[in-house]
């Protein structure tokens, strides 16, 4: 097995970023859900709400070492034809404060107030961009991490693991049985791995590369989004309405496994089409 494809989304909802290179820490993939949108009362904002969020790019750039995605200082963001640059090594614009990730309080900070009007422009909608704080610890549900760690696994605004791996095979299989084929970023994957097994994710519990070793500890529950076009935000009942009639569990439809970091090396990163052993 190799790995087809590596992604990070800097703020959650928005469009992602395709990497050669994936560097992890302890949160996850650096920068990953690093920030992301809150409304007037601090609660997070995703594409459930504002479909419209899903045509808005991202791009990390001005990286003071080659090639190296962990030393960029800037961030942008495209909505139709306007953008703006974010200086992230910029200090925090006034105090900290709590903001609200489903039934998570974090503490954050509002990364740039002009990036907050642009985007509220944009969406019509007002909205502030915020960073999650460096110093901020959130815990993944310790029902899916080893008890005696539970307290080292943690994740930044993802909606409760650190990364989300998905089988080329899988989406193939659910595109045999829709009538409009459907992309993998539907489903907004940190990485995907090839093979002919459709599901094998659900089957296997450790995926590990060179660097990094990764535990798969609970099947991913879809919601709306997946029936978001993302390159035009518009919406249909599909493919959460084909999904539900073989991949129901519990009331729930799955798609994809979450996984939790295991084991790194120090400056730990994967690799486009790295061998993984799957296990």
């Amino acid at each position: 097995m190799k790995i087809t494809s590596l992604t990070i989304y800097p703020v959650k909802s928005l469009k992602g970023i395709a990497l050669e290179r994936m560097p992890i820490d302890k949160r996850g993939p650096i920068f990953d859900r690093e920030w992301m949108l809150v409304d007037r009362n601090n609660r997070f904002v995703s594409q459930r709400e504002l479909a419209k969020l899903c045509l808005i790019e991202t791009e990390l750039t001005d990286f003071s070492q080659a090639r190296q995605l962990e030393s960029a200082r800037r961030l942008i963001l495209r909505a139709g034809k306007k953008d703006i640059a974010i200086n992230i090594d910029a200090p925090a614009q006034g105090q900290t404060f709590e903001v609200k990730v489903w039934n998570d309080l974090c503490q954050a900070y509002e990364q740039d107030t002009n990036a907050s009007s642009f985007l509220s422009d944009f969406l019509e909608y007002d909205v502030k961009l915020v960073r999650m704080c460096e110093s901020e610890r959130r815990i993944v549900d310790p029902k899916y991490a080893s008890p005696d760690g539970a307290q080292d696994h943690i994740v930044g605004f993802a909606d409760g693991f650190p990364l989300l791996v998905i089988s080329d095979a899988s989406l193939h299989d659910l595109n045999a049985k829709l009538e409009y084929p459907v992309e993998m970023n539907r489903f907004r994957p940190n990485l995907t791995f090839d093979g002919d097994e459709p599901y094998l994710e659900d089957k296997i519990k450790v995926l590990e590369s060179k660097e990094v070793t990764l535990e798969l500890v609970k099947p991913c529950a879809r919601c709306q989004i997946t029936t978001i076009d993302q390159d035009s935000a518009d919406t249909s009942k599909e493919p959460l309405r084909t999904l539900s009639n073989y991949r129901k569990i519990d009331g729930k439809v799955m798609f994809g496994q979450n996984a939790i970091v295991k084991e790194l090396k120090a400056g730990a990163a994967l690799h486009l089409l790295e061998p993984l052993v799957l296990r």
